[in-house]
C-alpha cells in the first residue's frame, strides 16, 4: 500500500489523476471470511463454510481510504 498522495496513478489503467476516494466499509463484528450465515424464519442460524470464497472486506482492512478511478478500479491507500 502506497503512502497517501493527492496525485497518483491507477494501478489498473495507469491514469495519473487526483482520484476520488471513499472511506472503507465498516467490518461487522461477527464477520468471518468464507462463512455464510443464514437465519431461518424460526430464528435458527445455519453456518455454512465455503472454501475459496474471497474475503469481501480484504481491501477494507488496514487502510484509511479506498481510491476510485474513472475506469472502475478501486485500491487501498493509507
Amino acid at each position: 500500500m502506497d503512502k497517501f498522495s493527492a496525485v497518483t496513478a491507477c494501478p489498473k489503467c495507469k491514469t495519473l489523476d487526483i482520484h476520488r476516494f471513499r472511506l472503507p466499509k465498516e467490518i461487522p463484528a461477527d464477520y468471518e471470511p468464507g462463512v455464510i450465515k443464514r437465519v431461518q424464519a424460526s430464528g435458527v442460524v445455519h453456518r455454512v463454510e465455503s472454501w475459496g470464497m474471497p474475503d469481501e472486506y480484504a481491501m477494507e482492512r488496514n487502510c484509511e481510504v479506498i481510491r476510485q478511478c474513472k475506469c472502475g478500479n478501486e485500491w487501498p491507500n493509507r
